[in-house]
């Protein structure tokens, strides 16, 4: 029983890692997304590739197709490549590649470090449509980050729920209501933080400064930013009350939440 338990503790704390790893990966690729419709918002006719670049996001100028192709073709050898609708996932020893059919790219290194970056004719395409278009792509990214932070903070909470359930500390209720605020809680910190991508790129290409050259992406670290703020918001005004918690010890989630 010792054995087994620490073999499950093994599995908490890696999946508490990898679920990090996964929601910037996850989150990112639509945090890019909100930043370039909210870059085009703020930037107005003006929007071009000199303004993206401001953000931390590099241009590529092949078109998306050919970058998904070239990812196939050299990935097979190096890693896991997994393929599906013009969308890769590119996962080697150093670095986990996302590239999605609307030509965004995420690179993310086990370290933290984070690259992204959109094509060309991406960036092109934005720049046709009109602020209206702009402010609906916002929404529709902030909606994939609710999406892609329900299913991950849910499933971790599915998990701990299930050991507790084995372990008898938990009924099959209680156990239902953790899995609920586990996933609603990545829900609204997933939707928070790529919403907040969009907003602060509209504020920067409105104001014009730069970003480029520095060693962040801007979008990212607002999504990360924002997102955990949200998610401790989440834990003070709603898991407390629903859980029987003291708002004051809420600095994280119990792993059994997740």
């Amino acid at each position: 029983m010792a054995a087994k338990e620490g073999v499950a503790q093994l599995v908490v704390g890696a999946a508490r890692l990898g679920r990090d790893a996964a929601r910037m990966a996850l989150t990112g690729v639509p945090a890019v997304r909100a930043a370039l419709h909210g870059a085009r918002l703020g930037a107005g006719p003006g929007f071009a590739s000199e303004v993206v670049e401001r953000l931390g996001i590099a241009i590529l100028p092949a078109p998306a197709q050919l970058v998904a192709k070239g990812l196939l073709q050299g990935g097979r050898a190096l890693g896991v490549v997994l393929a599906r609708k013009g969308a890769v996932v590119r996962a080697e020893a150093q670095r986990v590649v996302l590239h999605s059919k609307d030509g965004v790219q995420l690179t993310v290194a086990p370290g933290g470090a984070v690259a992204a970056s959109a094509s060309e004719e991406t960036v092109r395409a934005i720049a046709r449509g009109t602020a209206r278009t702009a402010l609906k792509g916002i929404g529709r990214a902030a909606l994939q980050g609710a999406v892609a932070g329900a299913v991950l903070d849910g499933g971790l909470a599915a998990f701990g729920a299930w050991r507790s359930v084995r372990r008898g500390e938990l009924t099959g209720r209680d156990a239902g209501v953790r899995v609920l605020l586990g996933a609603s809680r990545g829900a609204v910190a997933g939707a928070a933080g790529v919403a907040a991508a969009g907003i602060v790129s509209a504020a920067v290409a409105f104001t014009g400064i730069t970003v480029a050259g520095a060693p962040i992406v801007l979008p990212i670290v607002t999504m990360a930013g924002a997102g955990a703020l949200a998610g401790r918001v989440f834990d003070r005004a709603v898991r407390a009350r629903a859980l029987g918690e003291e708002p004051a010890a809420l600095g994280e989630p119990k792993s059994d939440a997740r």
